[in-house]
């Protein structure tokens, strides 16, 4: 629910006595009374902050029509419009960054499925800062929310925040990312060694000589235990191959905060001292747009095979792309597809 306040925002007249006046601060004059003019009522399944946004726009085109009296010295009154969110019995998922469209889609369909059950959820995005997702957990706290919903940036780091929480009497649920050295109430996740798994088996599968060749490998965030996750499985794949001399990893490094500007550096660096590497094993799609932009710099884009997950549109957009351009050139139709990461039709 939103309580919409109507203020005048100019020293006239006498307020009612059982209004809560408003005060100018340099007069110390009654401005104006507090009321509350409207409610606004939200559907389940609705973003909560998607609500806040409309509500926000509906008031800036209400603003230019609402009333206003020029007073005897000149100057104009004009009631004004301001809002206020009532934040109680929601849950509370603070997330590291909002800045991948992978989180972007976790969380409408997290905020959707809440909904769908009768709660409402708030998002917060620390947008990779520890303190500031700390900073986080201690306000929602104080707010007594219902329960925590947590995608940690230092898995190591959040560990206070459940303490904080479990402190307070309020349950802390782990997604996608584990807190470590910490008594969680769940954690959901994925099989994320079986994903590295699956990335490294494909890059050895569509090498130009399958099963030989020169990689870079990018991995994640240290701070981000899924990054050991996907390494540890694609290390299972790949050590057989390295053993034999097959496999050679020329490069590898780790893309702090798995930033694709850190990953473009990491490949920028590999270009500069291994050139002549025939793929790129990123752990996901942020990391391998890093490494693609590196590699399009070079004029490599498209020649050497680059992997990643998530399926941010941006990388299907890219692989869509290879596919149609594919299709347009008859012999090397399949090999391209392939290389690209998807199956072309018949």
């Amino acid at each position: 629910m939103r309580r919409v306040a109507v203020l005048g925002d100019r020293c006239e007249g006498r307020a009612q006595p059982d209004a809560r006046h408003l005060n100018d601060a340099e007069t110390g004059k009654t401005c104006g009374v507090e009321a509350v003019g409207g409610v606004v009522v939200m559907r389940y399944g609705e973003n909560p902050l998607h609500v806040v946004e409309r509500v926000k726009e509906k008031i800036k085109r209400l603003e230019p029509g609402l009333p206003q009296k020029t007073l005897a010295d000149g100057r104009v009154s004009k009631v004004r419009i301001v809002s206020f969110y009532d934040r109680t019995d929601i849950i509370e998922q603070t997330i590291d960054t909002l800045k991948e469209a992978r989180w972007q889609a976790d969380r409408d369909m997290f905020v959707k499925r809440a909904g769908e059950l009768g709660a409402r959820v708030l998002v917060l995005a620390a947008n990779s800062d520890d303190t500031v997702q700390i900073g986080d957990v201690e306000k929602l706290i104080t707010n007594r929310v219902d329960v925590l919903v947590i995608v940690p940036h230092d898995g190591a780091a959040m560990a206070k925040a459940v303490k904080m929480a479990h402190d307070a009497a309020i349950p802390v649920i782990a997604y996608d990312r584990i807190i470590r050295d910490a008594d969680l109430d769940l954690y959901v996740s994925f099989d994320n060694e079986r994903v590295g798994e699956l990335q490294a088996r494909f890059l050895i599968d569509h090498l130009p000589t399958p099963g030989k060749g020169r990689i870079v490998r990018i991995y994640g965030a240290k701070t981000d235990n899924n990054a050991m996750l996907f390494k540890r499985g694609q290390d299972r794949v790949l050590e057989p191959y390295v053993a034999r001399g097959d496999i050679v990893i020329v490069h590898e490094d780790w893309a702090e905060d798995w930033k694709p500007e850190n990953a473009k550096r990491i490949v920028n660096a590999a270009i500069t001292a291994s050139p002549g590497f025939d793929a790129v094993l990123a752990s996901n799609d942020g990391t391998a747009g890093g490494a693609i932009q590196a590699l399009g710099e070079e004029g490599l884009a498209g020649k050497v095979l680059v992997t990643g997950q998530d399926a941010d549109n941006v990388a299907l957009q890219r692989i869509a792309a290879r596919w149609r351009l594919s299709r347009s050139r008859t012999a090397a139709s399949g090999p391209l597809a392939l290389r690209a990461g998807v199956r072309p039709r018949p």
